[in-house]
């Protein structure tokens, strides 16, 4: 047994076209995926808000950076290591002193 259906299909210049076909039974025929349902759960959805709070507990005040003494060798290798790092590559004169200043020396074995 067949059964004749109608689709209606856009062309390329976005004109829509009704074309005829005809199906056999045996032919498996798939839902379409429900859009309207999953848009309005989207909807319902709350959204994430997230933000810093200062108070009597976290105050926020001026940067102080952290100053380990050094010998100038040593500051010497660490700038020496430093500009080898992408990561510090971008940092002028002064940021790298900071972050030289801050560093300290850890030994190995």
């Amino acid at each position: 047994m067949t059964r004749k259906a109608t689709v209606t299909k856009k062309e390329s210049n976005g004109n829509k076209q009704a074309v005829s076909s005809e199906e056999e039974d045996d032919e498996e025929v798939e839902d379409l995926p429900q859009q309207k349902k999953n848009s309005l759960n989207k909807k319902n959805q709350r959204s994430s808000v997230s933000a810093e709070v200062y108070g009597d507990f976290n105050k926020k005040g001026d940067f102080k950076a952290r100053v380990i003494p050094k010998s100038d060798e040593q500051k010497k290798r660490i700038k020496e290591r430093l500009s080898k790092s992408f990561m510090f590559q971008a940092l002028d004169e002064k940021e790298s002193e900071i972050v030289i200043n801050a560093m300290e020396e850890k030994k190995f074995k």
